[in-house]
């Protein structure tokens, strides 16, 4: 049994999406709960694969672990100089922990020699499935044998980490064009808390108006493609131009330290950019165009709030039928 929110987790619909066949589901759980995610695990015998499919954000406790921006020092992967997000990194230690106490991928991969692991998820299952790729990278039984793909991948770890040569050899993450999950942090909600009560306080107009008035800022058709186009925040605090912009030192944070600590997403990160018309609001209009390119860790510090932030983040913009990779691009 599952999630009751979910009718996408259980196993018929597991092989319903994925086309597999029954027998080659060797583990799931459909079931999410604190420090627990819904998962599945299954090979690919044609790739020599044994995949771990981990589900994104549908629950409370999923939310919960979301919004957990508290960090932990990460001795688990032998850097106990370097942070991470504590909710997403203990729902990892927790999957380690139970992923190793069945010895479903150690019987596997000794019965399958020549087989690799990879990691998958979307959202939180993105930022569990990058920290469980760590993990894993970091034991000498599974290093240089694990590959994580990460869609929507959230911030969970410090600046240096996040770009380090090691952690981009295992992690490989798409953000879907103004998809704002990977730009949730303390800081960059703190900011955004800021921002939000600057322009209520200084704007006229009223809340309403506002945010209608943000929401019709579109993206403009780029002079040189792939290159990042200008965005409009939907909040400004300029009374006579809601667009103008805010002041760039907002007032102290009213957050704890420990969660005012910079995260970036880790590994090689390719962004989709969805290239509209002034007039095309949605990612499925005929006169949209995608232009997929690598970006920094660093690219996503500021929470930008546009018509279609949240709906950007969606699982299905992700399939990988739907964003054209440029030949050279590994994904």
């Amino acid at each position: 049994s599952g999630d009751h929110c979910c009718c996408f987790s259980d196993s018929r619909a597991f092989l319903k999406t994925t086309g597999q066949m029954p027998g080659k589901i060797l583990k799931g759980n459909s079931r999410s709960a604190h420090h627990q995610r819904a998962y599945f695990i299954s090979h690919d015998d044609e790739k020599k694969t044994l995949v771990i499919s981990i589900r994104g954000t549908l629950s409370l406790p999923d939310a919960l672990a979301d919004l957990y921006f508290e960090n932990m020092p990460l001795d688990c992967i032998g850097r106990p100089d370097n942070y991470g997000h504590k909710g997403i990194w203990d729902s990892a230690l927790a999957f380690a922990s139970e992923l190793k106490e069945c010895g479903v991928v150690d019987t596997f991969l000794q019965d399958h020699p020549g087989y690799s692991v990879v990691v998958c998820g979307h959202s939180l299952g993105a930022a569990v499935a990058a920290a469980l790729g760590m993990l894993m990278d970091h034991k000498q039984e599974y290093k240089g044998n694990v590959q994580v793909y990460a869609y929507g991948l959230p911030s969970i770890v410090d600046p240096e980490l996040a770009k380090d040569p090691s952690v981009a050899r295992v992690i490989s993450a798409v953000v879907y064009d103004d998809d704002f999950i990977p730009t949730l942090s303390g800081l960059s909600v703190r900011d955004l808390s800021h921002l939000i009560a600057e322009s209520v306080e200084k704007n006229e107009q009223s809340k309403y108006s506002i945010f209608r008035v943000g929401c019709s800022q579109e993206r403009k058709k780029d002079a040189k493609a792939g290159a990042p186009s200008e965005k409009k925040h939907l909040l400004r605090a300029d009374s006579k131009n809601p667009t103008a912009a805010a002041s760039e030192t907002p007032p102290k944070a009213a957050m704890p330290k420990s969660a005012l600590k910079p995260t970036h997403p880790p590994g090689r990160l390719y962004h989709c950019r969805v290239v509209r018309d002034d007039c095309a609001t949605a990612s499925s209009s005929p006169s949209a165009e995608q232009v997929i390119y690598p970006v920094a860790n660093s690219s996503f510090t500021e929470v930008l709030l546009t018509s279609h932030c949240a709906t950007d983040h969606l699982p299905h913009h992700y399939a990988l039928d739907a964003i054209d990779v440029p030949s050279g691009a590994e994904m």
